[in-house]
């Protein structure tokens, strides 16, 4: 019996070994992609208007960490052709005046926010996004999706329209990326967990659409009828 269990923890951690070796091969090859992509520069020729319009949604909800300085970044993308849509369960929510303060103060930025009302069949998130997604507008090519716990680069939204240059790629996604701020354990295990479940991405195979930063073309949004697949769907990125 001795043997047997002996042989038997030999071999799962043998197995554990081997899984974090192999993720931490495709975490180098992430990182080695990545560096080389940031040094050969990035286009910011999408700042003018002449690239295909966008409807970039945000959904909120009460006051998250930092709520003003993660939504200010929407406003200061450096693509130039792109409206904006907020949307909340209802007038109080806490999210409605920082919202309102930020379109005061970038009225050049098309915005509207959207109150969604409740709901009872489906998740609060997908009753959003289904309100604000009903009617848009006819020269909308392209729309795009962000949570309002992420805090984007300038150029995140041009790096998302420009994979979907691509006439083969339909859909593109990121993923977050937690930095520690403090020096804590509990900080530093969300980042490990985190930092495992990024690294799962890969060029090849099936890769997951993360709800919290994506884009969809609008004829495939159609197409596929995504709008009502979502109802009744308890979150927007497992359908």
């Amino acid at each position: 019996m001795d043997a047997s269990w002996l042989m038997l923890s030999t071999v799962i951690a043998g197995l554990a070994l081997l899984e974090a070796f192999l993720l931490g091969c495709q975490s180098w090859e992430h990182r080695r992609s990545a560096r080389k992509r940031l040094q050969a520069g990035f286009d910011h020729s999408r700042a003018n208007g002449d690239s295909p319009r966008v409807a970039l949604f945000a959904p909120c909800k009460g006051l998250d960490l930092g709520l003003k300085e993660n939504l200010r970044p929407l406003f200061c993308q450096d693509y130039g052709n792109y409206e904006l849509h907020f949307m909340v369960e209802s007038a109080e929510d806490l999210a409605c005046p920082i919202i309102g303060e930020l379109m005061a103060e970038y009225p050049h930025v098309q915005s509207r926010l959207v109150v969604a009302g409740s709901t009872t069949d489906t998740g609060l998130k997908v009753h959003s996004l289904r309100a604000a997604t009903r009617d848009i507008a006819a020269e909308v090519r392209r729309l795009a999706f962000v949570d309002s716990d992420a805090r984007p680069r300038p150029e995140w939204l041009s790096m998302l329209m420009r994979q979907l240059d691509n006439p083969e790629v339909g859909i593109v996604t990121g993923y977050r990326w937690f930095v520690p701020e403090r020096p804590t354990w509990t900080n530093y295990l969300l980042h490990s967990i985190n930092a495992t479940a990024a690294s799962l991405y890969s060029p090849k195979g099936l890769n997951p659409v993360w709800g919290g930063s994506w884009a969809i073309r609008r004829e495939l949004f159609d197409q596929t009828g995504l709008h009502d697949v979502w109802n009744g769907a308890l979150t927007d990125d497992l359908v």
